[in-house]
Order: structure tokens, then C-alpha cells, then sequence
């Protein structure tokens, strides 16, 4: 018994001490697409060869294709294995990583640039003018930082965005929108309007939400394992689900690994099956009474179905308190 646990204690060390570098892979990542994709964009690396993996090429910058790029675990192993590190010294975690083309930047408005989009933080562009007025609304709007809220304004709206607001008055008025957001402006000089028009304004919103870490396939339920919580730039139109609404809710359909998990993809399960008979505690002033009833719908926690008492078969309405359980109130009644 001795010697068995020297060999495993010895095991367990030298276990230890080949993993040398660890490599977390991010859910998400934003490379621009005139760049190529290294490990350290997507990955944060450390250990005795950190700064060797770090510089790993993943994908040129010829080889990249249109729109965002997906590299999972098993990319970056096969790319490391060619490039001759020991992918015993290594310890990985994370699933996939995302990479957007797309990242924020701030385009001077030269006659260089004249006619092109100009895009970037709500903090780096606002100024004295309309383009400036409609950062601070939107921001206002979306109540975010002017950090956490970034902006693309299209080239030909150029006339209209560097009209200049200063002594003058001006109304910003947002519309519903998705990728887009048409914004209705009008600038006014005392009673006379100066300038006016409709300029459609590309927004994203940073916000902190749930990424699945491997794919969840419907039904499955939402938790911690399958899931991180992971910083995104989204359009206003993208609802994720609230983390503490998502935990225990189920996948209304298959959630491929590294999608945010939106509100509309989940659902509560139901804690209450139609045709069950259930605990119903009936409310009366001071008074609570236990009876039994059939439930007449699925239910969720927290939801008011309809149930028929199996003594009288009358109907009524309670809400599910739990599985097996409900609450009547029937001191209005």
C-alpha cells in the first residue's frame, strides 16, 4: 500500500510540473481584419512561455474570411503542435473564441475621409455639433457611459452632422431601429429652422451577458457549466437574457458555442404539469387552508393558471409557488 501511494504522489508532481503555460481562451474577441489573428488576441496566456505563444500566428490576415472568424481548442492545438511546443506542458480551458472585424475607430473628418463613415466611441466623437448632439442623446437614451456606447454615422450625412449647435436649439428624436437607428434632427436659429433632416446612426451598446461555452442543445438547461459571463458589443434590437432569468431556464433551441444567450432562445420550465393535482394554500385574512386540485395548464413559477377543486369542480386561478404547490387568495372572492 506504501509504494502504490509513493508512485502516485510521484505521478501527481511530475504531472504538475509539465504543465508549464496556461491558455484561457476568451468567448470573444474583436481583430482588425487587415490583421492577422495571434494567440495573445484571443487568449489570455502565461507561464514560462507566454510571450513565444502569445505570437503564435493563427490566421493571416490573407486567409481570413468575410465577417467574424470562429477558432476552438482543437485549431489552436493542431497550429501549436506544427509550431513545436509540447502540448503536454501546456494547460488549456475555455471552448471557442468569436473574433469581430469590426472594432471601434474614430475617422477624422478630412476631405481625405470625406464621404466615408466615421465611427467610434460616443465619448471620442462628440463635438459642438449635430453628429455631438446625437451621441449625447442616444447615450441618454440607452443610459450607458459614453465608453460603453459606440457610433457609426454614414459619409453623406456629413452636411447635416457637422451643422454647428452652438446658440442654437436643437431636437434629437430617435426611432425604434436594429443595426440602424433613424434619428430625426432639426436645428433652430430663434424661430427659423437652418437645418433638418432624418440621419440613420449605426449602434452598438458594451454590455455584460452570458456566452455559452459548448453548444446547448434544446431543452438543456441554462447554468454556470455551460455558460460564462463575457463583455459584447451588441445592437439595441439584441436582448440578452438576465442572467438570474437565464439559470434555470431550458433552450428553446439549439445554442451554438459562443452565441450570447438571449431572452428570446430560453424559457422558465415548468414546475407545474397539466392534470396534475397539486397543494393549493388558499388565503383567507389571517387564515390559510390546504386543498388539493387538478391543474388545467402547464405552469411556471411565479405564473397564475387555472386549477379545478376535485371537491366541488369549480374553477379558479392560482399562482405556482413551486413544484406541486400553488397560492389562492380568496379573501376577495
Amino acid at each position: 500500500m506504501r509504494f502504490t501511494i509513493v508512485l502516485t504522489a510521484m505521478f501527481v508532481a511530475q504531472g504538475y510540473a509539465l504543465a508549464q503555460s496556461t491558455i484561457k481562451l476568451h468567448a470573444g474577441a474583436v481583430v482588425e481584419p487587415s490583421s492577422p489573428i495571434t494567440l495573445g488576441a484571443i487568449a489570455s496566456v502565461d507561464g514560462e512561455d507566454a510571450a513565444k505563444l502569445r505570437d503564435v500566428v493563427l490566421v493571416q490576415e490573407s486567409d481570413r474570411a468575410d465577417g467574424r472568424t470562429r477558432i476552438d481548442l482543437d485549431a489552436i492545438s493542431v497550429t501549436l503542435k506544427q509550431a513545436g511546443f509540447k502540448l503536454g506542458r501546456i494547460t488549456f480551458s475555455g471552448s471557442q473564441c468569436v473574433i469581430d472585424p469590426h472594432a471601434p475607430r474614430v475617422a477624422e473628418n478630412t476631405e481625405k475621409n470625406a464621404g466615408k463613415s466615421i465611427s467610434g466611441l460616443a465619448s471620442e466623437l462628440r463635438t459642438s455639433d449635430v453628429r455631438g448632439a446625437i451621441c449625447a442623446k442616444l447615450t441618454e437614451l440607452y443610459g450607458v457611459s459614453a465608453d460603453s456606447i459606440r457610433l457609426t454615422f454614414r459619409g453623406s450625412d456629413d452636411a447635416l452632422l457637422t451643422t454647428s449647435v452652438d446658440g442654437m436649439q436643437v431636437t434629437i428624436q430617435p426611432a425604434a431601429g436594429g443595426k440602424s437607428v433613424p434619428v430625426q434632427v432639426r436645428v433652430f436659429r430663434g424661430d427659423e429652422v437652418i437645418a433638418s433632416g432624418t440621419v440613420r446612426v449605426g449602434v452598438e451598446i458594451q454590455r455584460s451577458v452570458l456566452v455559452s461555452v459548448s453548444p446547448i442543445d434544446r431543452a438543456e438547461p441554462i447554468s454556470a457549466a455551460n455558460t460564462i459571463i463575457d463583455s459584447r458589443w451588441l445592437t439595441p434590437d439584441t436582448k440578452p437574457a438576465p442572467t438570474d432569468e437565464a439559470y434555470g431556464s431550458v433552450a428553446l433551441a439549439r445554442i451554438e458555442s459562443g452565441a450570447v444567450v438571449e431572452s428570446r432562445s430560453v424559457k422558465a420550465p415548468n414546475v407545474v404539469t397539466k392534470g396534475e393535482i397539486i397543494r393549493i394554500d388558499c388565503l383567507s385574512g389571517g387564515i390559510a387552508l390546504q386543498a388539493q386540485a387538478r391543474a388545467l395548464e402547464h405552469g411556471k413559477q411565479g405564473q397564475v393558471i387555472q386549477f379545478q377543486s376535485l371537491n366541488s369542480k369549480k374553477i379558479f386561478r392560482a399562482r405556482v409557488s413551486g413544484a406541486g404547490s400553488a397560492v389562492a387568495d380568496i379573501s376577495s372572492r
